[in-house]
């Protein structure tokens, strides 16, 4: 159709100028292909050709928008158009980190890596607490970013996790919280060094005003055979269930402790329901000698 550049008399008004332009758009869009910038821009870039809207396929560059697709000879998770997923512990060890059953069971724990910050105190009262998980998701933050910007590879910051004992055990149990230890920790994956983390925490502790980030340290756990059960309800609700484990489970499956407990919070406390936390309580054990 073509422009006119001139006003001529008896010219159409603006609206039929319109028209007549939108129609045969109109009409000729049920015989195009649409093609979506994800797919197009990438294509475009490795040669592909597309002729009256249809895409024409080039031997040459086959292979390379299939590896692209689906992944490479080694099946690496994730791939698609050069993108890769994140890491995810939750979802890379689903039977540590995603657990099901709301009665004891063994499990293996394989060898983990973690960042980690110690304190003692009630968790509830103890400002010292409040202090450690902030450094301690400050480092993890940090680590995350450097090692997606130095390494091209991002994973998602795994949930807060905690060991806890006492000094007495009865105490422990008695939720006798002023006596409790504590080891905070958050785990990462095993590409990041020490380095890494010594790097993370000097950052960190640059742009934070908050000198206990100097206590952050790495931390490798290999807990092996652990009994793990996943509790829903206020923490404070976990008296019976970890009685149970002591004075029944244990015994009747002639174990004992070799760790220390070990609890994940897969819920956040500031948003969510008491009666709908999710915690994941695992105690690393051994059988009983004789």
């Amino acid at each position: 159709m073509k422009l006119r550049t001139k006003v001529t008399r008896g010219a159409d008004s603006a609206a039929a100028a319109l028209g007549k332009v939108f129609k045969p758009a109109e009409s000729s869009q049920a015989r195009w292909r649409a093609i979506t910038a994800p797919i197009a821009s990438p294509s475009s870039r490795n040669g592909t050709r597309f002729k009256n809207g249809h895409l024409v396929e080039r031997p040459a560059v086959t292979a390379v928008r299939t590896t692209a697709l689906i992944g490479n000879d080694n099946h690496s998770p994730g791939r698609h158009l050069g993108m890769t997923t994140k890491y995810d512990v939750k979802r890379e060890l689903k039977k540590c980190y995603s657990p099901k059953n709301t009665d004891w069971e063994l499990v293996d724990i394989p060898e983990l890596h973690f960042l980690a910050i110690d304190g003692h105190g009630d968790p509830n009262t103890s400002a010292a607490y409040g202090r450690a998980v902030e450094a301690l998701y400050a480092v993890a933050y940090t680590v995350k970013f450097a090692s997606k910007g130095e390494l091209d590879k991002d994973f998602v910051v795994g949930p807060l996790e905690g060991l806890w004992w006492a000094d007495d055990m009865d105490d422990f149990l008695a939720r006798l919280k002023d006596n409790w230890r504590w080891r905070l920790l958050i785990n990462v994956p095993d590409w990041i060094t020490g380095d890494m983390i010594e790097d993370a925490r000097h950052t960190a502790l640059i742009k934070k005003n908050l000198p206990v980030i100097a206590d952050v340290r790495s931390e490798t756990l290999h807990e092996g055979t652990s009994a793990q059960v996943l509790h829903i309800g206020p923490y404070d609700d976990e008296t019976p269930i970890l009685t149970r484990l002591h004075h029944e489970y244990l015994p009747a499956n002639n174990l004992r402790e070799a760790g220390l407990h070990h609890e994940i919070y897969l819920s956040d406390p500031r948003r969510t329901d008491p009666a709908k936390l999710r915690t994941i309580l695992r105690q690393p054990v051994e059988a009983q000698s004789g």
